[in-house]
């Protein structure tokens, strides 16, 4: 990593601890958006492991659901930008803090972590302060789709603000028809679908006229049920934003299985 890279990095660090410290995170009315979901385990975070996943007092290793934060250093890997800024964010949120989980899908994955939202002692609802402060982008499953609307709208707050990882061009939201790189990463891309093709039990949105090469969005056969029916045909010739793991098959690609992939830009800023 270059000199003047680390710099910025720090001072994105710095930054923010900085909010967090002044009281930029508001303490939201958690009770609200988690009230209807299953109230699961309390314990002591014990541990901040990176700035998505910790471990309690009692030995429950938990990763926060919706989020995705950038990775820290590890299994010989080095770290992603912004990967020890968001882990001392969550940190400063959470270190020493009694949590209580809440569940709304799956409770957990291969790992044997709870899969839980998050509401710390004095009432804040983690996730949306990490939101807020830029220290995640929104990812959900089609196992774990809760609450995706409002934390989207705290990521939204985050971006439009350009604070934390927003302020880094690697976790920019893309744009279709410009080259998305890296591959075989999370990206958020958007823009105007120019059509959507029903072929061979696959749905193809194509945001572009050369299916070949450009960006595609695709619904597997089996993952079609989970949307309404008609909307992804209704989708053509319109604006949209959307989020997973770009691949490359005829053009870079990402695949869809549940509708709060996709977010429906017509008349937002």
């Amino acid at each position: 990593m270059k000199i003047l890279s680390k710099i910025k990095l720090r001072a994105l660090l710095l930054l923010a601890v900085a909010g967090l410290s002044m009281g930029l995170v508001a303490v939201p009315v958690a009770a609200e958006s988690l009230k209807d979901l299953v109230a699961g385990e309390t314990g002591v975070v014990k541990e901040v492991f990176d700035g998505d996943t910790i471990l309690l007092d009692s030995g429950l290793r938990v990763r926060l659901v919706g989020l995705n934060a950038p990775e820290i250093a590890h299994e010989n890997r080095p770290a992603e930008e912004f990967g020890d800024a968001a882990r001392v964010m969550l940190r400063e949120l959470l270190d020493g803090r009694r949590v209580q989980l809440f569940y709304g899908g799956t409770r957990r994955d291969r790992y044997d972590r709870a899969l839980a939202q998050l509401q710390r002692d004095d009432g804040l609802w983690v996730q949306q302060a990490m939101l807020e402060q830029g220290g995640a982008r929104v990812y959900s499953f089609a196992d774990n789709r809760d609450l995706v609307a409002p934390m989207l709208a705290a990521e939204q707050q985050a971006r439009k603000n350009q604070r934390g990882l927003w302020q880094l061009p690697r976790y920019a939201v893309r744009a279709a028809d410009q080259p998305i790189k890296p591959l075989n990463v999370f990206h958020i891309v958007e823009g105007r679908v120019h059509q959507v093709k029903n072929f061979r039990q696959q749905i193809f949105i194509n945001f572009g006229a050369d299916w070949k090469h450009d960006f595609t969005a695709t619904v597997e056969g089996g993952s079609r049920k989970a949307f309404a029916p008609n909307f992804l045909m209704s989708l053509e010739g319109k604006k949209i934003r959307v989020r997973g793991w770009v691949d490359y098959y005829n053009g870079p690609s990402i695949s869809l299985n549940h509708p709060e992939q996709i977010e429906l830009l017509e008349n937002v800023r």
